[in-house]
């Protein structure tokens, strides 16, 4: 259940940082 959460907020950042959405990529 956290490893869901930690995955989402990584790929907040991501997404923040990063163009591209690594949405789908995930």
């Amino acid at each position: 259940m956290t490893s869901t959460l930690l995955v989402e907020e990584m790929v907040s950042q991501c997404s923040s940082q990063v163009p591209w959405r690594p949405l789908s990529k995930y």
